[in-house]
């Protein structure tokens, strides 16, 4: 009997100590608290901030890491989708514990809204996204060189707004100025200033028409018609530029040195003496040339 109550108070005295072991080993020395990270793997998403039309600042809050013993790559990631994931464009942010943690977004796109997730994987596989967040980036203020409106600007106005466009490319072939009839060309001027292009082309069409006669059969149709008909980048009100607007596009912009093959591109200007003759423009200098001499379309449209 002795034995038997021996034996009670050992197994008594085994189960005291295995308990007393299985609570130090789960507390974090604070009251017997579990530690955070053996809490389930979780991560939240901050608000985006320092915003500019390229970069941003991302981040969030490792609150748990789950089954795994750390967490090892916190990220935030971003599209112009919803829901991004990790193969969406992505930063791993610095990691140095449970807790917040930052990121940088770069190569952003001006005028475009983003979402954004934060992101966490352990040690054991296990990733979660936190909620997803939006933010739009500011447009870069337009300036002369940049891409913008289907073209390259090569004019703002003073309101830094408005302005105007080029094509990216010239037309594809050089064409005469005039239908080939000779007709009625002579019998109007058309102004030269900046802002007057697009006046001027639609004044040149309705003169003109729309068929033509030009006797260089490589080169079909004439200059405004085919300035005005183009689509470009999704646009499709194209003009021919006047002689000032002409020049300022080669004064603002590289590249216009030599105008395709005949060395001109034509403008929408005319003068009353010589009759036939428009001006061309050619590294900034203009020249009046014949009507029926090929020369570079090169189209511009206001934004």
């Amino acid at each position: 009997m002795k034995h038997l109550d021996l034996l009670k108070r050992l197994l008594l005295i085994i189960s005291v100590a295995t308990i007393a072991l299985s609570c130090k080993k789960s507390s974090s020395g604070n009251g017997g608290t579990p530690t955070p990270t053996n809490a389930a793997l979780a991560v939240s998403t901050a608000a985006i901030t320092n915003i500019t039309s390229s970069t941003a600042t991302g981040g969030g809050t490792l609150s748990g890491t789950g089954d795994g013993e750390t967490a090892i790559s916190c990220d935030i990631v971003w599209d112009t989708n919803p829901n991004p994931t990790i193969s969406s464009s992505s930063a791993t942010a610095v990691l140095s514990g449970v807790g917040p943690f930052t990121s940088n977004l770069t190569g952003l796109s001006g005028g475009t809204t983003y979402y954004v997730r934060a992101t966490a994987m352990n040690d054991e596989g296990q990733r979660v996204y936190g909620n997803q967040v939006t933010f739009t980036t500011p447009q870069p203020p337009i300036a002369i060189g940049q891409s913008y409106a289907g073209g390259i600007i090569f004019y703002v106005d003073n309101t830094g707004k408005h302005g105007l466009v080029v094509t990216p490319t010239d037309l594809s072939l050089e064409t005469t100025w005039d239908n080939g009839t000779y007709s009625t060309v002579g019998l109007f001027t058309t102004n030269t200033a900046v802002g007057t292009g697009k006046a001027n082309t639609a004044t040149i069409v309705a003169a003109l028409g729309t068929s033509f006669t030009n006797t260089i059969g490589t080169y079909p149709g004439y200059a405004a018609l085919n300035a005005s008909t183009v689509t470009v980048n999704g646009y499709s009100d194209w003009y021919l530029p006047s002689k000032d607007e002409l020049t300022l596009m080669e004064t603002n912009l590289s590249g216009f040195a030599t105008a395709k093959l005949f060395g001109a591109y034509w403008s929408s200007s005319t003068e009353s003496v010589p009759t036939y003759f428009a001006w061309a423009v050619s590294a900034a200098s203009p020249a009046l040339k014949q009507m029926s001499l090929p020369g570079g379309v090169r189209p511009i449209r206001a934004f």
